[in-house]
């Protein structure tokens, strides 16, 4: 036999036994190598397909689908992008009979999904068009209204609207109902509702501007009530304060609503009146959420106090002061914190606090009072505080 026989017949025998390896593991890690080969294709197609419903085996060259989806082109495209051959790829057999393709629901007119707040629980009831989309709603509402019962059930009904375009609409209608005192919000088809209760012009403005933010081809309306609550003296003045006021020998505070100012108190009684003001502004933080220029809920209560005891002691003024946390620019934060100061002015105008004793002014994030590290600190830096004085003529 001479040289170029020897050759050949050489590199014939390696072709057969690197055959036969990949088929029968005959030589060493081939078999083992070759699966991994086409588990790494499987994988590579179903994230660049964004199959999830996808789950395989593999056997060889050949892979085996199962799954569910409702998206028949879905399981055309990943067979297709799966297949290969002999010459061009590691698989020869994709098998697509166990996945099932579930019909479609049905397109649901008018569709309809609802969200009311009521006594503290929240109802969720209506259509959402997919069970993605259920999923998403029900965690949205657990992260708008974490201490609140959420109760109500929610269908799955396609709607002519597009899934992401959907979501993003009830996102924001649910945002609107965080800054309702009592109401509801409505998707009909392709216009967005929220009606019911707030306690100023402030926030009857943001829940509209909130709305107008809403994706086409949504149209928005709103059906805002404005209904301060009713203050009297004694019922926001906190117990210690009271007594503390009461045994310094001043005449007790007049029970009657808040609803305009009197006449100026005796000079002996404003001391008492900065006294009983600092007490009542020092018993809880006005706070704001990141970026936002609205107290919460649990703040306004509070402002609701002070401005109950400002009625009641009309020769006293005050400064209001915001601050932020250092959280991006210093020329914004310093805006922020003033247009907080000024939303929290704003809210004492409409319970009755003269506008001439009212003064703004925003400090950004230049006097932390904790550190802006942990979420914890930045929280107590996005504060209000309030600096109170005696305008009475000496």
């Amino acid at each position: 036999m001479n040289a170029i026989s020897k050759f050949l017949a050489g590199a014939a025998a390696t072709v057969a036994l690197g055959v036969l390896g990949i088929h029968a593991s005959v030589l060493p890690g081939s078999r083992d190598s070759a699966v991994a080969k086409v588990k790494q294709r499987v994988d590579r197609v179903v994230d660049g397909q964004d199959a999830e419903w996808a789950n395989y085996e593999v056997d060889g060259q050949k892979i085996s689908l199962t799954g569910e989806t409702d998206d028949a082109d879905a399981v055309r495209i990943v067979r297709d992008s799966l297949g290969g051959g002999l010459l061009t790829g590691p698989v020869t057999i994709v098998d697509v009979s166990k996945v099932s393709v579930l019909s479609p629901p049905p397109v649901l007119d008018p569709h309809i999904w609802t969200a009311r707040r009521r006594n503290g629980v929240l109802t969720l009831n209506g259509a959402t068009p997919s069970q993605q989309a259920r999923d998403a709603v029900y965690q949205l509402a657990a992260m708008r209204f974490a201490d609140t019962e959420i109760s109500g059930s929610l269908d799955i009904w396609r709607s002519e609207i597009d899934e992401d375009t959907w979501l993003s609409g009830a996102s924001i209608a649910l945002q609107a109902l965080a800054r309702l005192e009592n109401g509801s919000v409505e998707i009909r088809n392709e216009r967005i509702s929220a009606s019911g209760d707030v306690i100023d012009a402030a926030q009857e403005s943001a829940i509209g501007t909130l709305l107008a933010s809403s994706p086409a081809p949504f149209v928005v309306a709103a059906d805002i009530t404005i209904a301060p609550p009713a203050l009297t003296a004694r019922a926001t003045i906190d117990p210690a304060a009271s007594e503390a006021l009461d045994n310094a020998g001043a005449a007790p505070l007049s029970t009657e609503p808040a609803s305009a100012e009197v006449a100026d108190p005796p000079a002996a009684r404003v001391n008492d009146c900065l006294e009983v003001l600092s007490a009542v502004a020092a018993e809880q933080r006005i706070g704001f959420g990141f970026g936002e220029t609205d107290p919460d809920a649990a703040s306004r209560t509070h402002l609701a106090a002070i401005a109950a005891r400002l009625v009641e002691c009309p020769s006293l003024s005050v400064t209001i002061v915001g601050h932020t946390d250092s959280r991006g620019a210093a020329r914004r934060n310093e805006a922020l914190s003033l247009y907080r100061a000024d939303a929290v002015a704003a809210y004492l105008r409409s319970l009755g606090v003269g506008e001439d004793r009212l003064a703004t002014s925003g400090a950004g994030e230049s006097a932390p009072v904790a550190t802006n590290a942990t979420i914890a600190g930045r929280a107590q830096n996005r504060r209000i505080e309030f600096q109170f004085d005696d305008n009475q003529p000496d």
